[in-house]
């Protein structure tokens, strides 16, 4: 979901520590003007229910974007290359490319590709932030529960990495820069070179607690060894986050990374407890080289559904006002309406298309498209999900393998992806638990009991089955 550049105002909120911090950026003449809305444990708790519906209203009439973070450890960093120079043909293929990597089915995944360079041998590189889309649904519906409904979900990792950039310019551009975010429950690490960004990783626990420093510093210079070439001798670090009151702790922290990394250049970027809000709420207004959206497809709130229907019916006021005027101006009635009946047709089409997601929309279905959209997803994945069901032919191995474990011999095997009806035999008692075992693995349960007969040493056995839903 694109965020509208029109909104003059967006609010990050930063929900990754344990503590909420609400910042309001404003356009200015000089960039973006940030106002501290709210921070947890700042005895302004009996502000919150007024502040959430002040913020519900200013989204509701689309003044203002709620931009929220994936934390880093909800997503993972891949890279993948297309056999193309061409961008337009390499987007075409991203989602294949991808599916190769993961080891779920890219359908039930979120995916934005942030970052896109050509190589010298014709082919095309990106870099592109995945999740699973059930849990970040679980992350958007815990958010909505404590206050107000994200419409811009970013990637943390990528706004510490280009607020960072933003706020401290590189100038040494050789060596390699890590940003540390330390909060109350956990640290964020980025690391880069230069401009260009590489990769994050998060370590749980509090660094700046003796007890549990030692470990979390391991866990770090493990990871940071892992991305780092052998040359890299000096390095740029910039400390942020919630949790960096103490300076003495950071001291000692940095004295204990020094002896594990060697030379170290030392920063602290300026307010770092509200470094992160900071970042969203500037990244959701002028989005920089590495934008990122995760809230595609069904994650769109119905805040910006409606939204975008409003700017449809707008739109459609606006194109009948001016084909009306060009008719009164210059009498080419005819030419002039069939002209802006074009224009209005484009307008609508590609405002529903990009609520929708849809690659066509038919023709004076807009609205109500729009206004089914969040209906009718969940019966449109339907298809999907069965085409991504394991195949039959994996059930019938595993019926086969049951069989011959208890010496059965098939004697009928109707099976589909939804029924199977099984029988068969063997000369000595046995009780079918392994087949009816085998079926279930695969998602069967019986519509009876079943029946296994014994009679003269010979064991009958009869199962009708059908797949869950």
């Amino acid at each position: 979901m694109s965020v509208s550049l029109s909104r003059k105002s967006a609010i990050g909120a930063d929900w990754t520590g344990a503590d909420l911090t609400l910042v309001k950026g404003s356009r200015a003449r000089r960039g973006v003007a940030f106002h501290t809305l709210y921070k947890s444990g700042t005895g302004q708790s009996e502000k919150t229910a007024a502040l959430w519906a002040e913020i519900q209203y200013t989204q509701q009439k689309g003044r203002t974007i709620l931009a929220a973070a994936l934390p880093v450890h909800c997503a993972s960093i891949l890279t993948v290359t297309a056999p193309f120079a061409s961008p337009s043909k390499a987007r075409r293929v991203w989602p294949s490319l991808l599916d190769l990597q993961l080891p779920f089915a890219i359908e039930e995944s979120v995916f934005s590709i942030v970052e896109a360079h050509p190589l010298t041998d014709g082919r095309t590189m990106a870099k592109a932030i995945v999740a699973r889309r059930g849990p970040v649904r679980n992350l958007l519906e815990r958010m909505s529960s404590s206050g107000a409904t994200p419409n811009h979900l970013d990637f943390e990792g990528l706004a510490l990495w280009s607020q960072s950039l933003h706020e401290k310019p590189n100038a040494t551009l050789q060596y390699p820069r890590i940003v540390a975010s330390v909060s109350a429950n956990r640290v964020t690490v980025v690391v880069g070179r230069g401009k260009q960004f590489e990769t994050a990783f998060s370590a749980q626990g509090c660094l700046l607690k003796t007890a549990e420093a030692g470990g979390m510093r391991n866990r770090i210079v493990r990871s940071l060894r892992a991305v780092l070439q052998p040359s890299d001798l000096s390095l740029s670090w910039f400390w942020t986050g919630s949790s960096l009151s103490n300076f003495q702790d950071i001291e000692s922290v940095q004295s204990a990374l020094e002896a594990e990394l060697g030379a170290i250049r030392w920063q602290i970027h300026q307010d770092p407890d509200t470094f992160l809000a900071r970042a969203l709420a500037r990244r959701a207004l002028k989005p920089d080289v590495w934008p990122c959206s995760l809230m595609t497809g069904d994650l769109v709130p119905p805040i910006e559904t409606e939204l975008t229907a409003q700017r449809v019916r707008r739109a459609s006021r606006l194109c009948f006002t001016a084909a009306s005027l060009l008719l009164l101006l210059n009498g080419f009635a005819s030419y002039q309406m069939a002209r802006q009946d074009a224009i209005s047709q484009e307008t609508l089409t590609a405002a529903a298309q990009e609520a929708t997601g849809a690659s066509y929309v038919p023709p004076k279905f807009e609205l109500q498209t729009v206004r089914t959209f969040a209906e009718r997803h969940r019966t449109d994945r339907a298809p999907i999900e069965r085409a991504f069901q394991p195949p039959l032919t994996d059930t019938v191995r595993s019926l086969a393998a049951a069989a011959e474990k208890d010496s059965i011999r098939m004697e009928q095997l109707d099976l589909s992806s939804e029924k199977a009806v099984i029988s068969g035999w063997t000369d000595h008692t046995v009780t079918g638990a392994p087949i009816r075992e085998a079926m279930e693995e695969r998602g069967y349960v019986s519509l009876d009991a079943g029946s296994v007969e014994t009679q003269d040493g010979r064991t009958t056995l009869r199962y009708t089955m059908e797949r869950r839903p």
